[in-house]
């Protein structure tokens, strides 16, 4: 009843975000733990059967919990087998291109930090190079903190904003999902594209499993790619991987039935007495296997057709502290991520023009390393692109769902009582024919990227589930945007979004940094 809601959980039983347990769950605890105490020693003092028949009913609860909990752990190993059934298999080459067609790829890099480009380009101008031709739009708006908020806008479109699938109170929010992405797939296979889809954020069930019976039963080819190509990754630190994590996991069911009080003595900002943890995050290796094999898994085609790819990569999100300076994992290094961990290699200031940057721990450092990667892995993949003849004819986009909560930006609205870094997504576009690197402060949102990848090849295009336009025009107009960090679907048969733990905010058009351009709606 106690010390839950507390977020992601990394594979090391260290959460994302810290233990952060309020004062008051402390106080109430204890308060509770007293009192349940004292009943307990007058039952046993004045009525010992009571004593034991509470025993009897406690055992009979805990075998009760241990069936039920093996049963939906069943379920869920049931759910995994059947996902692997829907993973790429190691050198298949699936990503398919053409050289003689138009070629649209629209990459999601969830929680991409978009604040970080000049940065990031700056340690390695080299990169520039490879992505020539792409305009990074660093005045971008997202409409929620995390995935199932701000995703299906990016998808679908404006009618996919939190907002609007609110405003749909006749329909599922597994549906709407569902709805959001599969439009572009929809428009541009009836354009006469081939569509290839890989790692659709909660496709078909709404659960962090997919079901891809949608895209087969359209003629859309779609594969689970993260986790597909991992095990050579994994091999350099199984020993480090399996030895953290046995102990954390023993720590972590101390921690658990330890009164709040005094959790955080034993939690020691998730080393559980360890003094560092060497193990890369798994979750990372898992995607960033897939951004380093971009070019094996890569088909590169002569023949007269045209291909879209939509596809989604978690290395941003999933973030690890990396080896420097070629941003990869490496054993022997400390790959720690927990929020709290200061030290000097965590520390990194950097001044470009107007833009700062301030690192000071490896929460921080972590994103800024998994951005670097996400860059270089990109980079190899796109001067093969351009060795393989199929790069002025492809339009790509890169995007994100959200940012973060860094405060490493400097981009805290202070009236607000926000940090705009985590509205502010990763758009980096590259058109048929562009060349150089170029900069727009243009007002964007991730809700365009369904007209930037149809501009010039469908005319006037249409929601096809909505018979909604698909255009850039709403954003002329203010935005609702939401605080919530209700991300957790699994098991969401509502048809409204749970948003009761965040405010809304409306943004109006112009510049997202304008402290004066949001207004917190108290509706």
């Amino acid at each position: 009843f106690f010390g839950t809601g507390l977020g992601t959980m990394t594979t090391f039983f260290a959460y994302e975000w810290g233990l952060n347990l309020t004062r008051n769950e402390k106080i109430l605890n204890l308060g509770i733990l007293v009192a349940a105490a004292v009943v307990l020693i007058l039952i046993l003092k004045k009525k010992q059967a009571a004593a034991e028949r509470i025993l009897q009913i406690l055992c009979v609860s805990m075998a009760g919990m241990c069936v039920i909990n093996g049963v939906s752990i069943r379920s869920q190993v049931a759910k995994y087998e059947n996902q692997k059934r829907q993973y790429a298999q190691p050198g298949e080459q699936i990503l398919e291109l053409s050289r003689s067609g138009q070629n649209v790829i629209v990459l999601m890099l969830d929680r991409a930090i978009d604040g970080y480009v000049p940065f990031l380009f700056d340690e390695k101008p080299e990169l520039l190079e490879s992505f020539s031709g792409f305009t990074w739009y660093p005045n971008t708006l997202s409409f929620g903190k995390c995935t199932n908020l701000g995703a299906p806008a990016l998808y679908g479109g404006y009618d996919y904003t939190p907002a609007a699938m609110d405003a749909r109170e006749d329909t599922l929010l597994k549906d709407k999902n569902n709805e959001a992405l599969m439009v572009l797939p929809t428009l541009l296979k009836e354009e006469g594209y081939e569509v290839t889809v890989c790692d659709p954020p909660y496709a078909g069930t709404y659960e962090w499993i997919p079901d891809y019976s949608m895209y087969y039963e359209a003629g859309i080819k779609a594969y689970t790619t993260e986790g597909a190509y991992s095990r050579a990754y994994f091999e350099p630190f199984s020993a480090s991987y399996s030895a953290v994590q046995q102990h954390a996991a023993f720590y972590y069911s101390v921690l658990k039935v330890l009164p709040p009080a005094i959790q955080r003595f034993w939690y020691r900002d998730g080393f559980y007495f360890e003094q560092e943890q060497e193990a890369v995050n798994k979750e990372f290796l898992r995607c960033y296997s897939v951004m380093d094999n971009l070019v094996s898994i890569t088909k590169v085609t002569s023949e007269e057709k045209n291909c879209f790819l939509q596809m989604q990569n978690g290395m941003t999100h999933d973030v690890t502290t990396l080896s420097k300076p070629d941003y990869e994992p490496a054993a022997g290094i400390s790959h720690t991520v927990l929020t709290l961990t200061m030290g000097p290699e965590y520390t990194l200031e950097k001044t470009i023009d107007d833009r700062s940057l301030s690192i000071s721990n490896a929460y921080q450092m972590g994103h800024y390393d998994s951005n670097m990667a996400a860059l270089i892995t990109l980079g190899t993949w796109f001067d093969y692109l351009k060795e393989q003849g199929c790069w002025d004819n492809t339009r790509i986009i890169l995007v994100s769902d959200h940012g973060r909560e860094l405060r490493d930006l400097g981009m805290e609205n202070e009236t607000a009582g926000i940090d705009v870094e985590a509205f502010n997504p990763l758009l980096m576009v590259k058109d048929f024919g562009a060349a150089g690197f170029t900069v727009s402060d243009e007002y964007m949102t991730n809700a365009d990227v369904p007209a930037l990848a149809l501009s010039g090849i469908a005319e006037n295009p249409v929601n096809p589930f909505t018979g909604n336009a698909i255009s850039m025009e709403k954003k002329q107009t203010p935005l609702a945007v939401t605080t919530s960090m209700h991300w957790d679907v699994t098991g969401d048969q509502r048809t409204v979004f749970d948003l009761s733990d965040g405010v809304w905010f409306e943004v109006s058009p112009g510049n997202i940094f304008e402290d004066s351009n949001w207004r917190r709606l108290d509706d």
